[in-house]
């Protein structure tokens, strides 16, 4: 045997010991964690963490309602996802025995019913049990504390006979958190206008949820155009959920625009709306709302989920004589000004701020006239009183008899 094949060896001997002793020293493997459990009254309700509970009840001696609870602390833009699944006792002396209900409900933090979530049937033995899912979306609104309650219900009372002491019923509830942000975003869009979401062109996801599932009203979302730039929204109800869905546009003093609003015409339908392009730029809000709840009870869902495309692009190019209602204009509402088409409702005050100002010729101060020399007015004859009209008639008379007769003499 070589030198140098003895230097292997030694080598090789040393990595195997070193590798030996690594291994002795390891971590032992980790054992799974014990199942988490819950309260029995929302006095004693541990807070609720994510991962999997494990709940145990008796047909025998638990035979009616149970009751189980969590505690935890609304998160607004997030979903609450509860999913549970139950296991049968091998065997009991009548099937009808083991039936069983899971309910899962929301309680606020004064302990009012909020939403239940999900409900059973009658779940037998023998027969496959499935997941059941009860998840809620936090709006905006809903930062504070909440329980999960978690309700079993044996059906037909305890088992009789002795052999059934193993009629016992277990479910795991696996609790996750999922962000469900609107547009991208870690929170909920807002009802009100202040803390609206800003959006830019895109396609988005988001959720308007009510019902068992939510309270999300409005989701109230901003974008800023620029002079001559039009908007166009598309919402694209998710197909399960079927939501009726609607859009208003408001102008940045919160003012509903006349036009360019629209809604569903039936559950699950896409909503197509736009707004007309502006001779000024301008910040833009638009509400989407759950529209109509008729359609909702004739197979929609009051919101869910969605997808909103937003689309921004110049205004239409247009040709006018001067600036028109209408000019080339192809849209409804749209005028032409400055060779654009944008909306009609700022055509008059356009035409207002644009008019040529008519001056007003001064009012001159106006000179006295001098009065011209007058003629002395001219007193008209004096008309003689009854009584002196009649002597000078009978004096006249007397001289035209005296001369008639005088002369005969």
């Amino acid at each position: 045997m070589t030198r140098q094949t003895l230097v292997v060896l030694f080598l090789a001997l040393l990595l195997a010991s070193a590798v030996s002793v690594y291994a002795a020293e390891a971590d032992p493997p980790a054992q799974p964690a014990a199942p988490l459990t819950m309260g029995t009254a929302f006095s004693n309700a541990p807070p609720l963490a994510e991962g999997t509970y494990k709940v145990k009840t008796n047909a025998k001696s638990d035979w009616g309602e149970v009751w189980h609870y969590l505690k935890f602390d609304g998160r607004p833009g997030y979903l609450l996802n509860v999913d549970v699944t139950a296991q049968f006792p091998d065997k009991c002396s009548a099937a009808y025995l083991c039936e069983t209900d899971h309910y899962l409900y929301l309680y606020n933090a004064d302990q009012e019913h909020v939403s239940s979530l999900a409900d059973s049937a009658a779940f037998k033995v023998g027969k496959p049990f499935p997941t059941l899912n009860g998840w809620y979306f936090f709006s905006a609104e809903q930062a504070g504390s909440y329980y999960l309650v978690l309700k079993t219900r044996h059906y037909y009372g305890p088992p009789s006979k002795s052999t059934d002491k193993d009629a016992e019923f277990e479910a795991d509830l696996a609790i996750t958190w999922q962000l469900g942000g609107d547009a991208g975003s870690t929170t909920d869009a807002p009802t009100g206008f202040t803390q609206a979401l800003p959006l830019t062109p895109g396609t988005h996801k988001a959720y308007l949820l009510m019902g068992r599932h939510g309270v999300d009203k409005i989701d109230t979302y901003s974008i800023d155009l620029k002079k001559f730039e039009k908007l166009s929204i598309r919402i694209v109800p998710d197909e399960k959920y079927k939501g009726s869905f609607g859009v208003s546009f408001y102008n940045s003093d919160r003012q509903k625009f006349a036009f360019g609003h629209a809604t569903a015409a039936n559950a699950g339908a896409i909503v197509n709306a736009s707004l007309a392009a502006a001779p000024v730029g301008q910040t833009v809000y638009f509400q989407i709302l759950n529209a109509d709840p008729i359609d909702n009870l004739l197979g929609g869902t009051p919101g869910g989920p969605y997808s909103i495309e937003v689309k921004v692009e110049p205004a239409e190019s247009c040709t006018s004589e001067e600036n028109s209602m209408r000019g080339s204009c192809t849209g409804q509402w749209e005028a032409c000004i400055e060779g654009k088409c944008v909306s009609n409702s700022y055509y008059y005050d356009y035409v207002k701020k644009k008019a040529p100002v008519v001056q007003k010729t001064p009012n001159l101060p106006t000179t006295p006239k001098t009065p011209s020399p007058s003629t002395p007015k001219q007193s008209p004859p004096a008309v003689p009183a009854q009584g002196d009209a009649m002597s000078a008639f009978f004096e006249a008379l007397y001289r035209f008899l005296s001369g008639w007769f005088g002369g005969k003499g």
